[in-house]
Order: structure tokens, then sequence, then C-alpha cells
């Protein structure tokens, strides 16, 4: 291993936390930290480690739910998103009416740095907050499209 590299575990992100002087909650038996962003309330990045699938996974929650009269409308707009989305991805759960944005990357055979692991978690929040007020906006009833219009974000 090169110094200063780790490989991404539950562990390791942990000391990651420590190191960068986050704020962090953990959930022990999942295995899976929470980084509240201290400017919003209900606001969390989400680490979940999978190390059965080499995987993590960080994701990042939109607060609250969906009303079922828009899902399919966000739905729309997630794809649309997606297609226009280098890394990552939109996703709408059905099943629990939350919208979230999520980054896989492998574990396995790879190490990372803490640069290159603040690299991973901005990508994320860059993502979702730049799409944030265009989500809003289909949210309060815009068409799917609305997602594209820069002039909203």
């Amino acid at each position: 291993m090169s110094e200063g590299a780790f490989t991404l575990d539950y562990e390791s992100l942990k000391a990651f936390c420590d190191r960068q002087g986050l704020a962090y909650f953990t959930n022990d038996a999942l295995d899976q930290i929470a980084i509240p962003r201290p400017d919003r309330r209900g606001w969390a990045l989400r680490l979940v480690p999978r190390p059965e699938k080499g995987m993590l996974t960080i994701a990042y929650p939109l607060p609250g739910h969906i009303p079922q009269e828009r899902m399919a409308a966000l739905a729309a707009s997630a794809n649309l998103m997606n297609a226009r989305t280098f890394m990552g991805a939109w996703v709408v759960n059905w099943e629990t009416s939350e919208m979230y944005f999520r980054e896989t990357v492998p574990t396995q055979g790879v190490e990372y740095t803490d640069d290159s692991v603040r690299e991973l978690l901005q990508i994320v929040i860059g993502t979702v907050e730049l799409m944030v007020p265009r989500l809003d906006a289909v949210l309060k009833g815009a068409e799917p499209e609305a997602v594209l219009e820069e002039s909203n974000a």
C-alpha cells in the first residue's frame, strides 16, 4: 500500500472523518456513516461500505418525502439527469417516496487518499446542490424537463 493510501472500509472511513474534523454519526450494526451538513437541516451524506461486493456507496438523500402525485415527474427528471451525469446516478425510491443521488466506487484492489475521498464527496455534494433548485421546481409542479433548464439553478 502506498504511504497515506487506504482502502475504503468502515474503520478507514471513520478515521478519514476524524482526520478531516468532520462531525459524523455511525451505525455500528450496519457499518454505515452519516456526515451531516452543518448548514442544512435533514441533509446528510451516507457512506455505505459494501465489503461483500468490493464497493462503497456514497448517497446524498434529499430530505423529506415525495408526494405521490409528483413521483412520476421526479422519476422522469431523474432519468433526464442520469443521461447527462458522468459519475453517479439519481434514484427515486418508489417504496419509500425518497430521492437521492448516489455514487458507487470500487474498494477491492484500489487505494484512496484523503484528497481522493474528498474529491468523491465533493462530486456528490456538488451534483446535488447544483440540481436541487431544479428538482424543487419539478416538485412544485414544473415539467420534468425543468431539470435541464439552467435558469432554474
